[in-house]
C-alpha cells in the first residue's frame, strides 16, 4: 500500500518494490466498494511460475488478489491453496464443507472479540482471462469476471 502510494520510509526504502516481478497491472484493478465489500488487483506472473512459495500452473500469466470481507467472498471460493513439500499450489480439489466450517469459524472467532477480519483469496489467470479483462466495461464486470466461473483459492484469514 505504501509502494503504490509513493510513500517511501525517510531512508527511501520501498522504491524497490516498483520494479517488481510481479508487476501490478493498475487499469484492471477493481477499487474497494463498499457496497460490494471487496476489492482486486491483478499481477503479472514472473518467468519461475512463482508468488514467493505460491507455484501457479503453466498457462499461468496473471493473477488476482482479492481482498474481501469474509461473508461476501467466501461463498465465491472453489479451492484451497495446499502444502506441497516446500510450496503451496492451488490444488485441484475442491474447497470442502470442513475448510469453508473452519474458515467461518475462525472468522466468528474474531468478530466475536469486535476484530475484524479480511478474507484474501489468489485467482490465477491465463491470457484469454486477462484478455476479458481488458475488454470489460468497468470495474463491478472485471470483478464479476475474476470471481466467474473458475472461482478462486482461498489465501489466508
Amino acid at each position: 500500500a505504501a509502494a503504490k502510494g509513493d510513500l517511501w520510509d525517510d531512508r527511501g526504502l520501498g522504491s524497490e518494490l516498483r520494479g517488481t516481478s510481479h508487476r501490478r497491472v493498475p487499469e484492471l484493478e477493481v477499487p474497494f466498494s463498499g457496497a460490494r465489500k471487496m476489492s482486486a488487483s491483478i499481477h503479472e506472473v514472473p518467468k519461475d511460475g512463482r508468488l514467493e512459495s505460491l507455484r501457479f500452473a503453466a498457462a499461468t500469466t496473471h493473477f488476482a488478489i482479492v481482498k474481501g470481507a469474509p461473508d461476501k467472498l467466501m461463498s465465491k471460493l472453489t479451492h484451497c491453496i495446499k502444502i506441497d513439500g516446500s510450496e503451496l499450489v492451488v490444488s485441484g480439489e475442491t474447497l470442502s464443507k470442513d475448510e469453508r466450517k473452519r474458515v467461518s469459524a475462525a472468522n466468528q472467532a474474531l468478530a466475536s472479540r469486535a476484530l475484524r477480519s479480511l478474507l484474501v483469496a489468489v485467482r490465477p489467470l491465463d491470457e484469454a482471462q486477462v484478455a476479458q479483462l481488458r475488454a470489460a466495461e468497468n470495474a463491478a464486470s472485471r470483478l464479476d469476471l475474476i470471481m466467474g466461473e473458475s472461482g478462486s483459492s482461498v489465501g489466508g484469514l
